[in-house]
């Protein structure tokens, strides 16, 4: 192996993905034979390894050494053995997959770290909005298999505050979110012609102390 190569992954078959300090694109190593072979050939940074491919998004630029965690390019999922498939125009380090396969990322992330949260249907490469001035760093998805929930928080006036938001299967977007701030929610549903109609109420201290506990527990 070259300076500066680095091993990520074994694969079934004995071969071993690797990668280099200096640039960013990877091989596949088959070490009993001493051969290496490139696996794509455009640089990408890694979003996530599947068990028969690597999942990154195209930067020309090291993530985190010349680069930087809201750069975006085109997300490729790029089989071990197989064809690369193209899943989106644009993702960061911050995108995320969902269980039904569509992804979720806040992008177009400014200096601020505010961007766009989106979820996209790699099927059709359409983006849906689920909200505006996310804070990129914010987005949580640790409740998603459970309770089908992300969290993520919102710097936008008295808009601002944490939010929790379900993703329906069958919806593009959210279809209910609650904002907790100052002792109030927002519930945001969707009305007959699938706009969305915010409707305020007011959290009661014990409601409150209960949905606190509930994140709490689920945090640990």
């Amino acid at each position: 192996m070259r300076a500066g190569a680095f091993l990520n992954k074994k694969l079934d078959d004995g071969r071993w993905l690797g990668g280099s300090l200096f640039d960013n694109f990877f091989y596949l190593y088959d070490l009993r034979e001493g051969t290496r072979e490139q696996l794509f050939s455009l640089p990408v940074n890694i979003a996530w390894f599947e068990d028969d491919a690597l999942v990154g998004f195209e930067a020309a630029k090291k993530c985190c050494i010349e680069g930087d965690l809201r750069d975006e390019g085109p997300l490729w999922r790029v089989p071990f053995d197989g064809e690369p498939e193209q899943l989106a125009e644009r993702a960061n380090q911050y995108t995320r997959l969902l269980p039904d396969g569509r992804l979720i990322a806040p992008l177009g992330i400014g200096a601020d770290w505010l961007g766009r949260l989106v979820v996209i249907d790699p099927s059709t490469g359409e983006e849906r909005r689920v909200d505006d001035r996310v804070d990129g760093r914010s987005l949580d998805t640790r409740w998603l298999e459970d309770e089908g929930l992300i969290s993520y928080s919102v710097s936008d006036g008295e808009r601002s505050g944490v939010y929790l938001a379900r993703l329906s299967q069958h919806e593009r977007s959210g279809a209910r979110k609650a904002v907790m701030r100052e002792g109030h929610a927002i519930d945001l549903v969707r009305g007959a012609e699938g706009e969305r109609v915010p409707v305020i109420r007011t959290l009661a201290t014990s409601d409150e102390r209960e949905l606190r506990a509930t994140l709490a527990t689920r945090a640990e």
